[in-house]
């Protein structure tokens, strides 16, 4: 009797995917990470399955250089490629990208959104015994004085930078750097060549005390092991920080059932590594001599709440949370009173931009977030598509409001109050990566403008703040301390705004 087949050509149940890698460490350890989520036996259980009837996968893997892995993906050799750098690898794909979906890129953002799996970014380093105030930049290399200081290689007597295979953008990237900055009347070389032609290099020169200049990039374990410092590239040669993304082929995702390929972009839409972590394992390979795969489990043993996040629909169920007015209503308030039947509350998809000169978030390497306060500009779900924002609601809050007056009631103020939390959970959302599941409110601080202290409950009014985030986040992620306080005026006459203090959990 045959075997019953699935659309993809195998076993009923049964789901066979070709993954291709790039062959350098840091591609093949996210690859890992990335086949484990993929043989995770949760993966499918979003889409309906029961635990007894998901489907197994079957992860065949395949890596070489850059061009190959391409070559390979639009050939169809391979059905997804992990690690696809814009700005690296922008040209490897343009002549087939019809046919690939990106994750998160915003060209497929009708199929599927959401942050990168790292960020990667070239550099040119030096060990952190060679003075800044010596060599700040690349521009100090082409100095003869600066020059003659840094080791030359005996059989060519030049200062070589030795580089790793010819398609990686970093050696694209260095080859131009030695012209544009006139290195090479100094005897200053690019010499491409393998992965460990360039780590060993490092590690002798270290172990020797040379000056000397290394082609890198970020994830990297050699960043971490010598606390290498680059150098300042004021031509931007080196071009800007870039997003790592998921490939996958538009014809592998047509062969499986919707479900299937609903559940395959769902979860791998929500890989949030970063670059810490990619570097961490990057050592695990390099200096604790694990396999790719075995540092990847070890991350993965350590970090088990990111991981178990993947599986569920965080970011999703927190933008759906917040939509849901009649869940964050106050006692004795009517939803449609506060709201207005035909007003939509939801996140905007952009966050307001800052309005003077300063940013509307930051991030601190620890992974803090400082939010500037948040006015209550107009939602842009209730905004014509590329018109200007418009505050919402603006004016002073009193007890006795009367129409035709500068002043709002208090059901204008829950209304303004509400707009400032959606817009802050936007910032929240950009400052982490594109994924609120990521983020843990510590504390709010909100003012409310009145002249009627006495009279306007200004606790009440931030209380339908308080309510919507701890909602939209959840009881524990939305859990927050809070500073409640009055001014006789806002900036730009606005009723309300908010602050916050927010920390990412990974």
């Amino acid at each position: 009797m045959p075997v019953p087949q699935t659309p993809n050509g195998g076993r009923k149940n049964h789901i066979k995917i070709r993954q291709g890698r790039i062959d350098l460490s840091f591609h093949q350890v996210v690859g890992e990470v990335i086949a484990h989520v993929l043989q995770d036996a949760r993966f499918f259980l979003g889409s309906g399955f029961k635990a007894s009837s998901t489907p197994t996968v079957n992860i065949e893997v395949s890596s070489g250089v850059h061009s190959e892995a391409f070559r390979a993906l639009h050939e169809a050799e391979t059905d997804i490629l992990v690690g696809w750098f814009d700005g690296s690898h922008g040209a490897y794909v343009a002549a087939f990208r019809e046919d690939v979906i990106i994750l998160g890129d915003s060209r497929d953002a009708s199929t599927t959104q959401g942050p990168a799996v790292y960020n990667p970014y070239c550099i040119w380093a030096v060990p952190d015994y060679v003075p800044e105030a010596i060599v700040p930049d690349v521009l100090s290399l082409a100095d003869p004085e600066v020059a003659k200081r840094f080791a030359k290689e005996h059989s060519s007597g030049n200062h070589v930078l030795q580089g790793i295979g010819a398609g990686a953008g970093i050696s694209r990237f260095s080859k131009e750097m030695i012209e544009e900055y006139g290195l090479s009347q100094q005897g200053w070389e690019f010499r491409t060549g393998t992965e460990q032609d360039c780590f060993e290099n490092v590690e002798r020169r270290i172990a020797n005390e040379d000056w000397f200049v290394v082609p890198l990039w970020l994830p990297q374990y050699l960043n971490l092991e010598h606390n290498l410092r680059a150098l300042k590239e004021p031509k931007g040669l080196l071009r800007p920080v870039d997003d790592a993304r998921i490939v996958l082929r538009k014809a592998f995702l047509d062969t499986l059932p919707e479900a299937h390929r609903l559940s395959l972009l769902r979860v791998l839409s929500r890989v949030v590594l970063g670059n810490e972590a990619v570097t961490i394992m990057d050592k695990y390979y390099h200096v604790n001599k694990l396999s790719y795969r075995e540092s990847a489990r070890r991350w993965i043993r350590e970090n088990r709440a990111r991981v178990d996040s993947w599986f569920e629909s965080g970011h999703v169920d927190v933008v759906e949370r917040a939509s849901d007015t009649g869940s964050y209503t106050l006692p004795g308030e009517i939803a449609s009173a506060a709201n207005g039947k035909k007003y939509k509350l939801a996140i905007p998809r952009t966050a307001p931009a800052a309005v003077g000169t300063y940013s509307a978030f930051s991030v601190s390497k620890s992974g803090m977030i400082h939010t500037s306060f948040q006015l209550p500009w107009e939602l842009d779900i209730n905004l014509p598509e590329g018109s200007k924002p418009t505050l919402a609601v603006v004016g002073s809050v009193a007890k006795d409001y009367t129409q035709g007056t500068p002043t709002i009631s208090e059901s204008g103020a829950l209304r303004a109050v509400r707009i400032c939390a959606l817009n802050l959970l936007a910032q929240l959302r950009d400052a982490a990566g594109g994924d609120l599941n990521r983020v843990q409110l510590l504390r709010l601080e909100g003012f409310v403008a009145t002249e009627q202290a006495d009279q306007v409950n200004v606790p009440r009014i931030l209380d339908a703040a308080s309510l919507l985030l701890r909602h939209a986040l959840g009881p524990i992620q939305g859990a927050h301390a809070r500073t409640a306080l009055f001014l006789n005026y806002n900036p730009l006459n606005v009723p309300t705004m908010l602050g916050a203090v927010a920390e990412l959990r990974w």
